[in-house]
């Protein structure tokens, strides 16, 4: 966590974590605190990142086998010369002869599923964003902010 000053008032930074990462294109985030005082900014930002944290380990927990198929996908893709796109990217997107390519890849590895879902882009994955669970952060924990002074 950390703090940076923009225009006199300070701003909360926190780094994404590595597994959020694949859901949002930000590496971090960053909002004000709405003040210019830099105990009070500490303290909202402490308390603010204690329940971020929450948030984003029970994301990990309720979507960790997905989240570890989606990374072991990226992997394999790049391992055979490709980044992981989902299957409705390479419909969309991709030329047909990158299609061909990842086909051919894909049927001579019919032992191995995981390499022709990672190639074809079927890996699962979760369909909330970091601003999603932030806003849904906000929304969970309303009532601890609620009618208290910021002093």
């Amino acid at each position: 966590m950390g703090l940076t000053i923009r225009k006199g008032y300070y701003y909360f930074v926190k780094r994404v974590p590595p597994y959020m990462e694949k859901y949002e294109n930000k590496k971090a985030i960053r909002f004000s605190l709405k003040t210019k005082n830099k105990f009070e900014a500490m303290k909202k930002a402490v308390a603010i990142e204690e329940e971020l944290l929450q948030v984003w380990a029970q994301f990990k927990k309720a979507h960790g086998n997905m989240l570890e198929f989606h990374s072991k996908a990226t992997a394999i893709a790049r391992n055979h010369g490709f980044s992981y796109k989902s299957c409705e990217e390479l419909s969309i997107s991709s030329p047909i002869t990158e299609l061909t390519k990842r086909l051919d890849i894909a049927f001579k590895h019919l032992g191995k599923p995981e390499v022709s879902k990672a190639l074809l882009g079927v890996a699962k994955t979760s369909s909330i964003s970091l601003k999603k669970s932030i806003d849904l952060f906000w929304t969970q924990c309303s009532d601890r902010f609620a009618n208290k002074s910021e002093h």
